[in-house]
C-alpha cells in the first residue's frame, strides 16, 4: 500500500521566488503539501485524546476490580473488560499506525526533497557574484541545514507538541469530572511548564542561529579549502588554511557553549518541574481519598496521569528545544539563501529574436610545413 508514499509530490514547482519571512518561508516551502500537514495534526490531536483516556480505561477497570471482588469478576464484566481490550489493542494502535505512515513515509520521506529542490532552484538563478561572494560549502550546507530544520520543526510540532497539549486538555477533562481541585493542580502545573518555554526558548532560538551559522562557517571553510585544492598547493600555505579552519571552530565553539549553558539551564528546571506534578497530584488523590472523595481506580488515574505527564514534560520539553533551534537555523538559512535573484530581466526586456547562426570553413589545409600529415581540403559547416 503505497498511498501514504503519495500523498506529497516532492517534484512540484514553487510559486515564485522564495519570501524572506519565517512563516511566508514555510508556506512557500511546502505549498502542495497541506493535506499530509493537516492530517498528521489531526491523528496527533486524537492521539493525544486516546493517551488521556488510556489512563481513564485502566482506572475504571481497578474501580470495576475493587467494586466486584475476584468471585465471579469475569463473568459479570465481560463486555467492559472486551471494550478496555479492543481500545488498547486496536483503536489505539490504528491511529499510532496511521499517525506513523503519514509522519515516516508521506512527510518526512518528501517534504525535505520538496523544500531542498525549491530553494536549490533559486539559488541556481543566481548571478556569478552571489557565489563568488560566499563559500559554495556554506551555501551547500545552508540549503541541507535550513531545509531539514523546517521539517523538523512541521513535523516535531505536530507530532509532539500537539499531542502533548491535547493529551493535557484530554486529562483537564477527566479530572474536572473526578474533583475539581485534581484539575487545579493540571491547570497551575501546565501554566508554570508555559512560562517556563516562554521564558527560555526565545532565547535558545537566538543562540541557535549563532550556532548554526558558525556550523556552517566550519562547513564553508573545510570544503572550499578541499575543493580548490589546486590552488590551495600552488598559491596558498597549509598553515594559513589550517589556521583559518582554527578560526572558524573558534568561533562556532564559542556560539556552542553559549547555547550548551542556556539549554541546561532550561532541562535542569525543567526536570525539576517534571519531577513536582506526580508529588502534588498524587499527594492530593491520597488525601481526597482518606476524605471518602476519590476511588482506588482514582488513585491510579492519578499516578499514570502523572507520571505519564511527567515523562512526556522532558521528550516535550526537548522537542520544543529543538524545534526553536531550528528556528535559528532556518532564519539563518533564509537570510543567506531567500534574497531577490541579483541580475534580472528589464521591465520591457523581450525574447531575442530567433537568429540562424551559421559558420563555414571551405578548403582549410594545414600540415604542419610538411608535404605528409595534417589536414587537406577540409569544408566544414557549423
Amino acid at each position: 500500500m503505497k498511498f501514504f508514499e503519495r500523498i506529497i509530490d516532492p517534484y512540484t514547482p514553487a510559486n515564485g521566488p522564495p519570501p524572506q519571512t519565517l512563516w511566508a518561508y514555510g508556506r512557500w516551502a511546502t505549498r502542495g503539501a497541506e493535506g499530509a500537514i493537516i492530517a498528521l495534526g489531526l491523528t496527533s490531536v486524537v492521539l493525544g485524546i486516546i493517551e488521556a483516556a488510556a489512563a481513564f480505561v485502566v482506572a475504571w477497570v481497578v474501580d470495576l476490580a475493587v467494586k466486584g471482588g475476584s468471585d465471579g469478576f469475569f463473568a459479570d464484566n465481560m463486555w467492559p473488560l472486551i471494550a478496555a481490550a479492543a481500545f488498547f489493542l486496536l483503536a489505539r494502535p490504528v491511529f499510532m499506525s496511521i499517525n506513523g505512515a503519514i509522519t515516516s513515509r508521506g512527510i518526512g520521506t518528501s517534504l525535505y526533497p520538496m523544500g531542498v529542490l525549491r530553494i536549490h532552484r533559486h539559488i541556481l538563478g543566481q548571478p556569478l557574484r552571489y557565489f563568488e561572494d560566499d563559500f559554495a560549502g556554506r551555501l551547500t550546507q545552508k540549503e541541507i541545514q535550513s531545509t531539514y530544520a523546517l521539517v523538523e520543526i512541521i513535523t516535531e510540532t505536530l507530532h509532539a507538541v500537539v499531542f502533548g497539549i491535547a493529551t493535557v486538555i484530554g486529562t483537564l477533562i477527566l479530572f474536572q469530572g473526578v474533583d475539581l481541585s485534581l484539575a487545579a493542580v493540571i491547570v497551575i502545573w501546565f501554566a508554570a511548564y508555559i512560562w517556563l518555554i516562554w521564558y527560555f526558548l526565545p532565547k535558545i532560538r537566538q543562540k541557535s542561529r549563532k550556532r548554526a551559522d558558525g556550523k556552517s562557517l566550519i562547513s564553508g571553510q573545510l570544503v572550499d579549502s578541499v575543493g580548490h585544492m589546486s590552488t590551495v598547493k600552488l598559491f596558498a600555505h597549509a598553515g594559513r588554511e589550517h589556521k583559518a579552519a582554527e578560526d572558524a571552530v573558534r568561533t562556532y565553539r564559542k556560539a556552542a557553549f553559549a547555547f550548551g549553558r542556556t539549554t541546561w539551564l532550561f532541562r535542569t528546571w525543567l526536570t525539576f518541574l517534571s519531577g513536582l506534578l506526580p508529588v502534588v497530584l498524587i499527594g492530593l488523590t491520597l488525601v481526597l481519598w482518606t476524605q471518602g472523595h476519590a476511588t482506588a481506580g482514582t488513585i491510579a488515574l492519578a499516578g499514570l496521569v502523572s507520571t505519564r505527564l511527567s515523562q512526556m514534560t522532558g521528550w516535550i520539553s526537548f522537542t520544543a528545544l529543538n524545534i526553536f533551534a531550528n528556528f535559528g537555523v532556518l532564519e539563518d538559512g533564509i537570510r543567506t539563501l531567500a534574497p531577490p535573484i541579483g541580475l534580472t530581466d528589464a521591465p520591457d526586456a523581450a525574447d531575442p529574436p530567433l537568429l540562424r547562426g551559421r559558420v563555414a570553413f571551405e578548403g582549410v589545409s594545414f600540415r604542419y610545413g610538411r608535404d605528409i600529415g595534417g589536414i587537406r581540403e577540409i569544408d566544414l559547416t557549423v
